[in-house]
């Protein structure tokens, strides 16, 4: 699920995790609540983005190819742009009519995906795509979607060790603060600030 933390002294304790979707953690002088989907979203991201600026492999071939059937308007806007699809590591050939075949998915989704949520992540990617943003956008865009759908979720437990490993990742990410969709991640509370609430000198 996530990669192991190396040996090296953290800079932060980890404090539990509530409703199995935000994580406590204590860092100097102020407790954090961190947003685990977000944070591994940020980190999924960023990991994709590296992997393509140094051009390295996106794809991974499906166990069976998958037939799917779009509308003609997605079918016409994806065979528009499948160099994009291309590039983020989707392989996808035209199968006549309004099917299209899937040949492979990008390295980072999961390799288990049934036809039906290939295809739901397939159009949710199509019907973001919008002619009037430039190219490059339309990637990280999609970067984003993916790393949305590759991520934990709210309401999945973490081990301590799956806990470590989200913070040491996201600390060590160029934009920690938030998800690539634009969300906080993360929300500081300072120990003095929580003593004048307690009313304490």
């Amino acid at each position: 699920l996530l990669a192991p933390v190396d040996d090296r002294r953290l800079i932060f304790r980890i404090l539990g995790q509530i409703k199995k979707t935000y994580l406590i953690v204590e860092s100097g002088n102020s407790f954090f609540l961190i947003d685990q989907h977000a944070a591994h979203e940020r980190i999924v991201y960023d990991s994709m983005m590296k992997d393509y600026t140094n051009n390295k492999k996106m794809s991974q071939a499906l166990f069976d190819n998958t037939v799917i059937t779009l509308t003609t308007s997605q079918k016409e806007k994806l065979l528009e742009h499948i160099e994009t699809f291309n590039n983020v590591g989707w392989l996808i050939e035209d199968f006549g009519d309004e099917l299209i075949l899937v040949r492979a998915i990008p390295v980072n989704i999961k390799n288990d995906l049934n036809s039906f949520n290939v295809k739901d992540l397939l159009t949710t990617a199509i019907d973001q795509m919008s002619v009037d943003r430039d190219r490059r956008n339309w990637e990280e865009d999609m970067f984003a979607l993916l790393a949305c759908h590759s991520s934990v979720r709210a309401g999945q437990k973490l081990s301590w060790n799956e806990m470590n490993a989200l913070v040491s990742q996201l600390e060590s990410t160029d934009y920690p603060q938030s998800c690539p969709h634009g969300r906080p991640t993360m929300i500081e509370y300072d120990y003095k600030t929580v003593a004048k609430k307690f009313l304490r000198t």
